[in-house]
């Protein structure tokens, strides 16, 4: 599993297509000297490949980390969502009642005000 630091990095080549790793540390606001250990770590790990005079590049094992980076965070989202669509439901429903009330409320008021 990617720590956030390394998804990162996954998302910087993913935009750039290639990083060194001043491009890595300049987009992430560290230190050259740990977005290489970054680079070099996750290059260890097969997800990066170091071409000279390129920079990093992904190979297939990197971009199935950030697929399913993406794919996790999507479904937290689809999620979050549902929980919110549901929550407009519950408020529609709520203002359609109120609506109802207050149109009661004006009838009765009429009608006691007619009396008088």
């Amino acid at each position: 599993m990617a720590t956030p630091n390394e998804i990162e990095v996954l998302k910087t080549i993913q935009k750039q297509g290639n990083a060194h790793k001043r491009q890595v540390g300049s987009a992430m606001g560290v230190s050259a000297g740990y977005a290489e250990f970054l680079l070099a770590t996750m290059a260890n790990r097969g997800w990066l490949r170091k071409e000279t005079g390129v920079g990093y590049v992904f190979t297939p094992a990197g971009v199935d980390v950030l697929i399913c980076e993406f794919m996790y965070s999507r479904e937290k989202l689809a999620t979050r969502v549902e929980w919110m669509e549901k929550q407009v439901e519950l408020i529609d429903r709520d203002v359609v009642k109120l609506e109802s009330m207050k149109e009661e409320a004006l009838r009765k008021g009429v009608k006691e005000s007619g009396k008088g």
